[in-house]
C-alpha cells in the first residue's frame, strides 16, 4: 500500500510537471504571437499613414501649383495693374488712359474667357 502511494504521488508529480511545462509553453507562444501581431499591426498602420500622407501632399502641391499659376496670370494681366493705378488716382489710370470701371470690365471679360478655356 505504501508503494502504491509513492507511485501515485510520483505519477501525480510527473503529470503536474508535464501540465506546468505545457502551460508555460503555451503562454510563451501566446506572448510571442501577441508581440509579433502588435508589431505587424503597427507597421501596417504606419505604411497606410505614410501612403495617405503622400497622397495628401501630392494633392496639396497640385492645388498650390494651380493657385500659383492663377496668381502669375493675374499679376501679368494689364487689367489688374490698371485697376490698382486707377484706384490710387481717383478712378483714372493715367498710364493706361482708362477708368477704374473700364479696367474692371476688361478684367471680367478676360476672366470669363479664361474660365471657358
Amino acid at each position: 500500500m505504501k508503494r502504491e502511494k509513492i507511485r501515485f504521488r510520483l505519477k501525480y508529480k510527473i503529470a503536474m510537471l508535464v501540465a506546468l511545462v505545457s502551460l508555460l509553453s503555451v503562454g510563451v507562444i501566446a506572448i510571442f504571437a501577441f508581440i509579433t501581431a502588435r508589431e505587424h499591426i503597427h507597421e501596417t498602420v504606419e505604411i497606410q499613414y505614410v501612403s495617405q500622407t503622400r497622397l495628401m501632399t501630392k494633392d496639396i502641391k497640385r492645388f498650390l501649383d494651380e493657385i500659383k499659376l492663377d496668381l502669375y496670370f493675374l499679376m501679368r494681366t494689364p487689367s489688374i495693374q490698371g485697376i490698382v493705378r486707377a484706384r490710387n488716382n481717383n478712378g483714372y489710370d493715367p498710364i493706361g488712359k482708362s477708368s477704374y470701371r473700364q479696367w474692371t470690365e476688361q478684367l471680367q471679360i478676360i476672366l470669363m474667357v479664361r474660365q471657358k478655356v
